[in-house]
């Protein structure tokens, strides 16, 4: 494994930092109820890691990554973490409420980033 920072297209770049981000969501709140937070690990969010391993696994390797292959990564990361805001939500008094927290969000977003970053350094 190679970690050359230097030699890196911006994609590879992205990549890596959207893989750095996520693991980072993961001490944030998942589920943030007011006076009750969970973070990403209480909630099983590593799980959604599982869409990084290929991509980092890629980069780190020095080899390049398949469009094919990255994309579907990539935007299933996206897809199941959306998935995953969506079943948050709960029913408090007659009221329908999604509790997704920063730490979700973010991971979408690093999710996100990391399509964009896969795009623009495919093979």
């Amino acid at each position: 494994m190679e970690f050359n920072w230097k030699d890196w297209s911006l994609g590879n770049r992205i990549i890596f930092s959207s893989a750095i981000i996520a693991v980072l969501s993961l001490l944030l709140p998942w589920a943030d109820m007011g006076l009750v937070t969970i973070n990403g690990f209480g909630q099983q969010g590593y799980i959604l890691l599982i869409f990084y391993v290929y991509p980092i696994y890629q980069l780190l390797n020095s080899k390049p990554i398949n469009a094919i292959y990255g994309l579907l990564s990539s935007l299933l990361a996206i897809i199941t973490s959306i998935s995953f805001a969506f079943s948050k939500t709960v029913e408090v008094f007659n009221t329908s409420m999604n509790v997704s927290g920063s730490g979700l969000v973010l991971f979408i977003l690093a999710s996100i980033a990391l399509t964009i970053g896969v795009y623009m350094s495919k093979a």
